[in-house]
């Protein structure tokens, strides 16, 4: 029953393109069928085409006439054909809209790239981009560290117009993978657009437009928020490896804490594995300190680990973290967090993207967007 269903659907798709099936069908006709439908991104660059056979039974043609359709489309340039894999629609001038491809992390990684990767494929239409998402579905940084290179490398020769990346952290090597692969799309001439994160830490920039939380201001933010509480002893914690970003964090922490004329210096800030007991001792922290974490997966990891070595939340220690992620608020004690504007990230992303393949020349922009300070119970004085 499933088979016609699907049958009948597709029959009813040839039908809106007045192309009835109960018509006499010849080569002529299903290669400018098939072809419409690549060029319109109904099977978009990367996709495969149906089996010969598959297109054989839809078309009510023999199987040796789709084998010349194919074969003819693969002459054109608009497919290739790979032995015990498929026919594979490639990137090619006929078609009349941009194509992206995605590197970005899975919401495996982090919910906020969850919303970026929805709202870019949510955009994708036949009157925008098509996009392609090889590199967005990792996750974990360790996953997606194995599989950045080989989707590079996948987008340069489906020649796609662009690539929005946002660069690997929490692995060793990162630096590394994120340069080559930079190095490898501009060797191709394919324009490069960054999310969340530059590729070199600050003060240094990139050559790439970048769209990103203003995470200078966060980090201020949230440390005028501890400071209005009437912390005095503030730390910044984060996991080894992590994103450039959190060392702009850092700085804006460390501003609000001289504006307030209070000390904050590199022993507040603690590089760990939220686990690692070796650093993580009692005592560490002065009763009634507030630490803001890099993100809030390390600000629920920490919880547990600071009241196994006897902090209280809310009680003589105080926890923050960003992204405002969902389970922010189911945690035991609700995180104090600050959430990011991901759907504004993706639309401005894409607007950086057309600009540049418009004007390659034009100058590097970088976009700081305003996120928003979530207060809950883990930053605030249990009465």
């Amino acid at each position: 029953m499933l088979g016609n269903d699907n049958k009948m659907l597709k029959n009813a798709y040839f039908c809106v393109q007045g192309k009835d099936p109960r018509m006499k069908n010849d080569f002529k006709s299903i290669y400018a069928a098939v072809k419409s439908r690549i060029e319109n991104f109904e099977i978009a660059p990367g996709e495969l085409l149906p089996s010969e056979t598959e297109l054989a039974q839809e078309f009510g043609v023999s199987r040796p006439t789709v084998t010349k359709v194919y074969n003819q489309l693969q002459e054109d340039g608009l497919v290739v054909k790979k032995r015990g894999f498929g026919t594979e629609v490639l990137k090619h001038k006929g078609n009349s809209l941009p194509l992206y491809g995605l590197l970005l992390p899975g919401a495996g990684e982090s919910e906020i790239f969850g919303v970026i990767n929805d709202k870019l494929m949510e955009m994708a239409s036949p009157n925008t981009y098509a996009c392609l998402c090889e590199g967005a579905g990792a996750s974990n940084a360790k996953i997606r560290s194995y599989l950045l290179e080989s989707c590079t490398d996948e987008y340069i020769s489906k020649g796609v117009d662009g690539v929005i990346f946002s660069p690997l952290e929490r692995v060793d090597d990162a630096d590394a993978l994120n340069r080559t692969v930079c190095r490898k799309l501009d060797e191709a001439g394919i324009p490069v657009v960054l999310v969340d994160r530059d590729i070199y830490n600050f003060p240094q920039r990139s050559d790439y437009d970048l769209v990103c939380l203003d995470n200078y201001s966060a980090g201020f933010l949230m440390a005028e928020h501890f400071i209005g509480q009437g912390h005095k002893n503030i730390y910044f914690f984060h996991r080894p490896f992590s994103a450039y970003s959190v060392q702009l964090r850092i700085s804006g922490v460390s501003s609000a804490m001289r504006q307030a004329g209070l000390e904050f210096s590199a022993r507040d800030v603690i590089c760990a594995e939220t686990s690692d007991f070796s650093v993580l001792k009692p005592g560490l922290f002065e009763p009634g300190a507030a630490i803001i974490c890099a993100n809030d997966s390390t600000a629920a990891m920490l919880i547990p680990s600071l009241e196994s070595i006897g902090y209280e939340i809310g009680k003589n220690i105080f926890v923050s973290g960003y992204d405002n992620m969902r389970y922010a608020r189911q945690l035991k004690y609700p995180l104090t967090s600050f959430r990011q504007p991901c759907e504004k990230i993706a639309e401005l992303a894409v607007e950086l993207m057309a600009r540049r393949i418009a004007n390659p020349s034009a100058a590097v922009v970088t976009v700081n967007l305003t996120g928003e300070l979530i207060v809950r119970e883990s930053s605030v004085k249990k009465q």
